[in-house]
Formats: C-alpha cells, sequence, structure tokens
C-alpha cells in the first residue's frame, strides 16, 4: 500500500516508525503488516455493532407475538433517525472490510448475516425493537462505506504509515480517552436525546473549578500525546478536528452528554500545551500539573468523617456496586490520567521506576486520606492500577523512546517541521 522506496519518517532506517525500506522485503513486510492493521480494525468494528446493537444485553424469553410483528416490520412505519442510524452504524464496516478484505462479494454476504443476525437476537431484548427494515439499511451502509473505500482520495493507505512504531502505549492511552468520552457508544439521533445532551453546556455555562482544571490537564495530556501517535503534517490541524469529531459524537451518544468544563477544558487545554511544548521542561511541568489536579480531585470536597471508613484491600471494590456504565466509564478515565501522568514522567526524566514508585506512592496517600473523608471508597485499586500500567508502559515502550526528551516539541523539530 505504500510506494516502494518512499520515505515516510526520518530514523525508519532504526526501526523507529513504519514505512518501506529500499527492499522489495522490506516493502512487502509493511505491507502485510497494513493489511493486519486494517484487519484488526474491521473486527473492532465488528464488535463494537455488535456491542451497540445488543446493548444493555438484558435477554429474555421471547414474548409472544414478536416474530410476527418483525415480520410484519417490512411494512411498518419508516423513522428517519433509524434509517440514518442504521446506515451511519454500517459505514465502517463497509468501509474497513474493503481495505481489510477487497472481497465485496463476501463482504455483502457478511453484512447481510450480521444485521440479519442482530436483528434475530434483538427479539431477546426487551428495551430493543427489531425490525426488518434495519437490516435493509444495515446493507445499504456497508454498501456506502465499501465505495467510499474505493475513493482515492479516502483510502486509508496515506494513513496507514501515520502511526509510529513503538508508540503501543500512547495508543492505548488515546483509545482509553476516547473510550471515556464515548461510551457507550451506542448513536442515537433522537432529537429529545440530543437535547439533553447539550442541555448541561446551555444551562450550566459556568463549570466548577476542579472540572474545569481537569478537563484542562486531561486534554493538554491529549495534545502532548498526540505527535507520538501522528507523524503527518499539520498536527494541530487534525487534531483540532479529531477533538471536533469526538465532541459531535457525544452529542449523539445516548446516556452522554456535553459540559461547559468538556469544552473550556479542550480549548484551555491545547492553548496550554502549545505553550508548554516550546519548554525545555514541558512535560514534566504538565506532569507535575496532573499530579496535581489527581490529588485535588482526589480528596475533594474536603469534608471530614465522624468515624475513619475502612480500607478495602480488594481491587475493584468500588467497581462492583452502583452504575456499571459508570463504573466502566471511570475505569477509563483512570487509566488515561494515570498512564498519562506514567508516559510524561518518562518523556521528561526517563526514569520509569521512580516515576511509578512515586505515582503509586501518591495514590496511596489519596487513598489512605480519603478513610478520613466523606463522599470516596478508599480501596487499593488505583496504586494497583498505577503499578500495572507502567508495567504495561515497560514492556510496549523500546529503548529509544523511552529516553528523556529535551523540549516538549523535539518530535516536530526532528522532522524539520513545526507544530500548526
Amino acid at each position: 500500500m505504500w510506494a516502494p522506496g518512499a520515505i515516510l519518517c526520518p530514523g525508519a532506517e532504526k526501526g523507529l516508525c513504519w514505512g518501506p525500506d529500499e527492499s522489495g522485503s522490506g516493502t512487502t513486510r509493511r505491507h502485510h503488516r497494513g493489511e493486519a492493521a486494517m484487519r484488526s480494525v474491521f473486527l473492532l468494528v465488528c464488535l463494537l455493532i455488535v456491542y451497540g446493537s445488543l446493548y444493555p444485553f438484558d435477554f429474555q424469553v421471547m414474548v409472544p407475538g414478536a416474530w410476527d410483528r418483525f415480520l410484519a416490520s417490512w411494512h411498518g412505519r419508516i423513522v428517519h433517525s433509524d434509517v440514518l442510524s442504521n446506515i451511519v452504524l454500517f459505514l465502517p464496516f463497509g468501509y474497513f472490510g474493503v481495505l481489510a478484505w477487497g472481497r465485496r462479494g463476501r463482504l455483502a454476504a457478511a453484512a447481510l448475516g450480521l444485521g440479519l443476525g442482530l436483528q434475530l437476537l434483538q427479539l431477546y431484548l426487551p428495551t430493543r425493537d427489531a425490525n426488518f427494515l434495519d437490516v435493509v439499511w444495515n446493507l445499504m451502509g456497508a454498501g456506502a462505506g465499501a465505495a467510499l473505500a474505493g475513493m482515492p482520495l479516502a483510502r486509508a493507505s496515506p494513513l496507514e504509515g501515520q502511526l509510529r512504531r513503538g508508540e503501543t502505549f500512547a495508543l492505548l492511552l488515546m483509545g482509553a480517552w476516547l473510550s471515556y468520552r464515548l461510551l457507550p457508544f451506542v448513536p442515537s439521533l433522537d432529537w429529545q436525546e440530543i437535547k439533553n445532551a447539550l442541555k448541561p453546556v446551555l444551562f450550566h455555562p459556568w463549570p466548577a473549578w476542579t472540572d474545569l482544571l481537569r478537563n484542562t490537564v486531561a486534554w493538554a495530556s491529549v495534545a502532548a500525546l498526540w505527535p507520538a501517535l501522528w507523524r503527518g503534517r499539520h498536527p494541530w490541524r487534525v487534531l483540532a478536528g479529531l477533538a471536533a469529531v469526538v465532541m459531535s459524537l457525544e452529542v449523539i451518544i445516548v446516556d452522554n452528554n456535553i459540559t461547559s468544563a468538556n469544552v473550556a477544558g479542550l480549548v484551555l487545554g491545547f492553548l496550554l500545551w502549545h505553550r508548554l511544548q516550546k519548554m525545555p521542561l514541558g512535560h514534566g511541568v504538565l506532569a507535575l500539573g496532573l499530579a496535581g489536579i489527581l490529588l485535588v480531585t482526589g480528596l475533594s470536597p474536603l469534608e471530614p468523617r465522624a468515624t475513619p471508613a475502612s480500607f478495602h484491600w480488594q481491587p475493584f471494590y468500588g467497581f462492583l456496586g452502583g452504575s456499571m456504565l459508570h463504573n466502566i466509564a471511570t475505569l477509563f478515565e483512570k487509566i488515561f490520567l494515570y498512564g498519562a501522568l506514567l508516559w510524561l514522567a518518562q518523556r521528561q526524566w526517563g526514569r520509569p521506576v521512580t516515576a511509578a514508585a512515586l505515582a503509586a506512592g501518591m495514590m496511596l496517600i489519596i487513598e489512605w486520606g480519603q478513610t478520613r473523608l466523606q463522599g470516596h471508597t478508599p480501596e487499593i485499586t488505583d496504586p494497583l492500577l498505577v503499578l500495572c500500567l507502567a508495567l504495561v508502559m515497560h514492556k510496549t515502550t523500546p529503548a529509544a523512546l523511552a529516553r528523556p526528551q529535551t523540549g516538549g516539541a523535539v518530535s516536530d523539530r526532528r522532522k524539520g517541521g513545526r507544530p500548526s
């Protein structure tokens, strides 16, 4: 998928990034690696479609008459929002399916089988409305995605070489952040759902200062991670476009919303990192800021308990109760924030063991402090999560990328360019 002999990034000869080399065998290996990556993305798309179609998985015995209503739905009323949702749902199926396999006939059969199978399973979900016409809209979406993949300007080949090899941990953190923002991954174009998603930012325009600071530092961390993942042109423009897409998707995701803290934090976070990246200690300053926010939010609202609470040594103790969706979202947010803290510290000082010990110790102090404060569940989970993330970072980061950086914008200067 790459032109032979193309130079996709400086340092490719050292194995620091993806791209073809001068030998035909190297180009072939990278071609197969690109196909494997597309197949992994296609599999992920399939899993997300299944998840979104069967959520919340409350399977029960099929109610009487459900099968007859399903067959009669062929002549039922067409709801335009449902049509668009089902088409959009299968767009990535067709797009990445063509890039991964290139067999449109089999892909159409797979789309038909998947769409029909999901509708049949929805007959056993009382919270879902199985509709035969949805299969038709799914096929149309898959066909539109396949057609899009055939357009030269929309092919993924110019993008496949943009992810740097060895930055698996940064990619993991970005995935955790996007998952936190977009849970439960179920889109809806219902007008009432959209209005509900926009109500917080419209009716509560002044955010709480702790929420604003947390969002600002989080989005600044996203901006700091971005050069590790994107080496194409105009990184700031691409990142801004990605952020706009995420914000737009949050509006149409059920049980999701955007707040003034989200919007203001996005703008302030990008401005903050745009300034910090020019400083020799940019990564370190952001790491200290992130640590400070974790300390403040972990101990807020500083209301003492009459008697100390018990410390729970069982991992994920708090995860076992309450809303599972909220707990999963909180877990994704913690993975991103704790992982970003470790990643920033390593980029600045190059001492991953020290950074892991200090971060885990800080989280242990926060959890111990929560035994004296109201509104928290003190447990061992967060310190253990920090240590697990440190281990993952150690296993996925090559030594060449684990050295401390001399400045925040080093990646762009090495390419001879500037952040745009």
